[in-house]
């Protein structure tokens, strides 16, 4: 019972670092932790309708594909199932309750989902292949599923047309299919470089996705074009906050 009790609470470490990570995101102005829960239940939600289709799919049929059957199980059958559930799960419980009203709100709770998923997934490679196994899955499968699903979750959050959520899903399942394929195939180099090309979009969609939440909200002064920059800056300023030109100053009447 004890060893049960550590196994399950060394599963949480992972996905309790990467909330944490998720969280500082946005300056303190995170989604409230009620919003957090609905995602991680959508990623557990997930993970069991990823075991249906999977099931009602056969999926491991595609194995026995010639030449490049392991690489199609992993991109359709693993990559292509896993990303699609994680997906519908966000939409019903996240996107279509109008609980991602930002960008930057909708890449942290998609990343919710994804962890949700990790996490059970964890729990299930510890019981197992025992507790040492959490100690890959912290570093690279945990972060993994958070920057697959950061792409269709980019997609949710610009409020983007079917077409390209649709295209953000089949390029996340092919990461995550690659992925996976390079490590079974022993090439674990370049599953790590995958990993690395979507970290660094992600920190890209991060920094846009809060520029933009950033000045969509309202602001409690004016803002003018700097003459010489042409940048917007404080309209009650002597200086430009960007370059530090003098600004004309305003006459009482304005």
């Amino acid at each position: 019972m004890l060893s049960q009790l550590q196994t399950f609470l060394l599963s949480l470490l992972p996905g309790i670092f990467w909330i944490t990570y998720l969280r500082s995101l946005s300056a303190g102005r995170s989604p409230a932790w009620w919003k957090w829960a609905i995602a991680l239940v959508a990623g557990w939600a997930s993970t069991e309708l990823t075991l249906w289709l999977s099931g009602v799919l056969k999926v491991d049929a595609l194995q026995g594909v010639p030449y490049l059957g392991l690489l199609i199980y992993f991109v359709v059958g693993v990559g292509l199932v896993e990303e699609a559930a994680k997906a519908l799960c966000a939409l019903v419980a996240l996107k279509w309750p109008g609980l991602l009203p930002q960008p930057l709100t909708a890449l942290q709770l998609s990343g919710g989902v994804a962890l949700g998923f990790a996490t059970v997934e964890n729990m299930l490679y510890a019981q197992n292949y025992g507790d040492t196994v959490l100690v890959f899955r912290f570093v690279l499968a945990t972060l993994g599923h958070l920057l697959f699903s950061a792409l269709w979750g980019f997609a949710l959050g610009r409020g983007s047309s079917p077409k390209m959520f649709f295209g953000m899903l089949l390029l996340s399942a092919g990461a995550h299919g690659l992925y996976d394929w390079f490590l079974v195939t022993g090439r674990p180099v370049l599953a790590v470089l995958v990993l690395v090309v979507l970290w660094a979009g992600f920190r890209e969609a991060v920094v846009g996705a809060y520029l933009k939440q950033e000045y969509q909200r309202a602001l409690p002064f004016e803002l003018e074009a700097c003459s010489s920059c042409r940048v917007l800056t404080r309209a009650d300023g002597n200086y430009c906050s960007f370059c530090g030109s003098p600004l004309k100053p305003r006459s009482p009447c304005e």
